[in-house]
């Protein structure tokens, strides 16, 4: 039997880099830049409980940060859930680890390091950018909007027609399809 196998497989060799760059203690110490991050939406319904948690990744541009008009394109896109509600942002938190590669010995040993504005508020308006960490924290680095569920309060609308219950009245004459020649004459009068 005669077979014809093609040995030219793809293959996906990306994670055996990833692993290389664990073990190598020399790359794990150096500060990059990220190619992308994680953005975790969290939905609070009306009674402050989080209503349902979605994770996508979002693709960083080539001097690492999002763009304002991504930004809100992302925000426009994840308002609604497929309850039929409509939550509107409430927050933006970025974590990003910003510890130094000669700290880091320290840091696993327990030592008391500190991470400085790990955690930070971001304004909805601004491009954010993405500092460099080291690449073992690059899956941890992440945004985090806060949407909160969008309550209209709708007001009553107010008649303009007389209640049973109005002591005062007024007349109200409507002229339609009449130019008016004098405006002095022509109006409406306060009765007393």
């Amino acid at each position: 039997m005669d077979l014809d196998l093609d040995l030219d497989l793809d293959l996906d060799t990306s994670w055996i880099e990833k692993e290389e760059k664990r073990f190598s203690l020399a790359l794990n110490y150096k500060k990059t830049h990220m190619d992308s991050i994680s953005c975790i939406f969290i939905y609070i319904d009306r009674n402050h409980s989080i209503q349902k948690i979605i994770k996508k990744t979002e693709c960083l541009t080539p001097e690492s940060s999002i763009l304002n008009s991504r930004l809100l394109q992302l925000i426009q896109e994840n308002r609604h859930l497929n309850n039929g509600m409509k939550y509107k942002i409430f927050s933006i938190l970025k974590y990003v680890i910003d510890l130094e590669p000669e700290s880091i010995q320290e840091f696993t040993y327990g030592k008391d390091i500190v991470l400085h504005d790990c955690l930070k508020e971001i304004p909805v308006f601004n491009d954010i950018l993405i500092e460099s960490s080291i690449f073992i924290f690059h899956p941890l680095n992440s945004l985090y909007f806060f949407l909160k569920e969008d309550v209209m309060v709708i007001q009553p609308i107010k008649s303009i027609l007389k209640t049973s219950s109005s002591r005062s009245t007024k007349k109200v004459t409507i002229i339609t399809g009449v130019k008016q020649k004098d405006s002095k004459k022509r109006g409406t009068r306060k009765i007393l």
